[in-house]
């Protein structure tokens, strides 16, 4: 059981996949024990499947906090997390070089923020964290902030949206 993080954390997602929740737990458990990010997200996410919202709500927060300490913007994320009043920022400017690794992570923390378990949703906190993902390469995000941006009613143009940073 103390074996390879890695092949922890995919032979338990391989056993969500199967309906083997039981037994998944444990492997992705010893794989978040070791400071795996996405086996502590899949975690939470089973137990939040599960309807075991206090675990789920515990995963999910160890998920923040593995990701924060991750995250080589720690200084802009935490601002957007514990500020009452962020600071507006201008990713292509304030944030460090491309990391795609980084991208994955601050899309992560989107997700946690826009579902909102493990604490209250806040559409406003995950847009920033999808921005910041989106300058780190993650382009696809593009089509899910469009979808924000046009849920709060900005304008389409020529029939597509067009997506602004803030």
């Amino acid at each position: 059981m103390n074996g390879d993080t890695k092949a922890q954390y995919r032979y338990g997602k391989e056993l969500v996949r199967l309906g083997r929740g039981d037994e998944a737990d444990t492997w992705l458990g010893l794989a978040s024990a070791h400071g795996h990010i996405f086996a502590s997200y899949e975690l939470a996410a089973l137990y939040d499947s599960q309807d075991n919202k206090e675990m789920a709500a515990a995963f999910f927060g160890r998920t923040f906090d593995l990701t924060i300490d991750t995250i080589k913007n720690s200084d802009i994320a935490i601002d957007i997390l514990y500020s009452d009043t962020p600071k507006k920022y201008d990713f292509e400017e304030e944030l460090l070089p491309d990391s795609s690794y980084n991208g994955k992570l601050e899309e992560l923390i989107g997700k946690l923020l826009e579902n909102g378990i493990g604490r209250e949703p806040n559409r406003e906190q995950a847009k920033l964290f999808y921005e910041m993902a989106f300058h780190h390469g993650c382009d696809y995000l593009s089509v899910k902030l469009g979808r924000m941006a046009q849920a709060d009613g900005q304008p389409l143009v020529c029939g597509l949206l067009v997506y602004e940073s803030v």
